[in-house]
């Protein structure tokens, strides 16, 4: 994040085989990860803080990007393709 650019961001997974945009549900799980390991540990949390990300996010995260692999036709990990 650059100062001054403002909050609005888009993502795209980019492969060999094309570009896919970032799935809209992985893109808060994103932000509340970002926003908990940039907190100094010494911040008290306040009211407009983003909520913590859930205890699974990374699962969360790995099953949506495997949707997008899928998408695109490229084989994840376990997978022939």
């Amino acid at each position: 994040m650059a100062a001054g650019v403002g909050y609005a961001w888009d993502a795209y997974l980019v492969t060999s085989r094309g570009s896919v945009p970032m799935d809209k549900n992985m893109k808060p799980i994103i932000d509340q990860v970002w926003a908990k390991s940039n907190r100094s540990p010494f911040d008290k949390r306040e009211e407009d803080d983003l909520p913590e990300p859930p205890d699974d996010w990374r699962k969360q995260m790995h099953t949506m990007a495997a949707a997008m692999f899928q998408q695109l036709g490229i084989a994840t990990k376990g997978e022939v393709g």
